[in-house]
């Protein structure tokens, strides 16, 4: 196939652009036509594959898969894909999205294995925040115990070398290390999995800092609101424009002498009600 399939995350687009690309290049290519071909009854099914709408089987991976003419390596990649992205839970997502990055050979595809990496532990994240105020030389039994709670010396070496291969920190003329960009984000989207990852264990250390920390050095509250649509939209406008807030004063300070993590979250404690009149 002219596409490569291995630049891909998501089956759904890489069927999309599979489409536009015989229709491009054969007017008549037609979904009626891949119905036929795949062994579907309804024209209109590709539609809503693409649309995600429907999912695909495991008998229609491989009828897609011949289609598409990809050979056994590209196939065992599509396979994938479509286990990924129809994955329930984050457990199954993440399992399948490893063994997705295992195929991704070239140095574009290793990066994204790296930032996955480092999303994977919550420390990786704190120990580049450390590095930001402690001058730290190559000490890692000293790092590892300004870490809470406290990690091996062995992680927290880990940590500097991936910090270091992945450019976001370095080694100063003095011998100390320190960051290479002044922040660093993973955007709204990207790398869904690794986010949830991380998610996750900073939602195990808030529940750990209830009996880790004393009320005067940590604020953990909730909110129980009830909100409509368009009102649901502003509260979560509100909390982008706060963190950015944030992240603005951190940048802004001076004196620095400690690392903080703050969690803020917005899920449904209902289903959408109708109102009765």
């Amino acid at each position: 196939m002219d596409l490569n399939i291995f630049n891909y995350n998501d089956y759904r687009a890489l069927l999309r652009d599979f489409y536009k690309r015989k229709k491009k290049e054969n007017p008549k290519f037609s979904h009626r036509y891949i119905a036929k071909k795949v062994g579907f009854t309804s024209s209109s099914f590709f539609s809503q594959i693409i649309k995600v709408q429907s999912n695909i089987s495991d008998r229609l991976i491989f009828r897609f898969a011949k289609l598409m003419k990809l050979n056994r390596q590209e196939t065992e990649y599509f396979e994938l894909l479509v286990k990924y992205n129809q994955a329930k839970g984050h457990e199954e997502q993440k399992f399948f999205y490893e063994k997705i990055l295992s195929f991704h050979q070239h140095s574009a595809r290793k990066l994204e294995a790296r930032q996955y990496e480092l999303l994977n532990k919550w420390y990786y994240i704190a120990i580049r925040q450390i590095i930001s105020i402690y001058p730290f030389r190559g000490d890692y039994k000293e790092l590892a115990k300004m870490v809470v709670p406290a990690i091996r010396p062995e992680e927290a070496k880990k940590a500097i070398e991936l910090l270091k291969a992945l450019n976001l920190i370095r080694k100063n003329a003095q011998g100390y290390f320190e960051w290479c960009e002044p922040s660093i984000t993973t955007g709204e989207q990207s790398n869904a999995v690794g986010i949830q990852s991380y998610l996750l264990e900073t939602l195990d250390l808030a529940k750990g800092a209830l009996d880790r920390f004393p009320l005067t050095e940590r604020s953990l509250s909730t909110l129980s609101l009830s909100v409509s649509e368009e009102g649901l939209q502003t509260v979560k406008e509100k909390i982008k424009q706060f963190r950015k807030s944030l992240l603005e004063c951190a940048e802004n300070d001076r004196d620095v002498d400690r690392v903080c993590h703050l969690n803020v979250q917005l899920f449904p404690m209902s289903r959408v009600i109708s109102r009765r009149k």
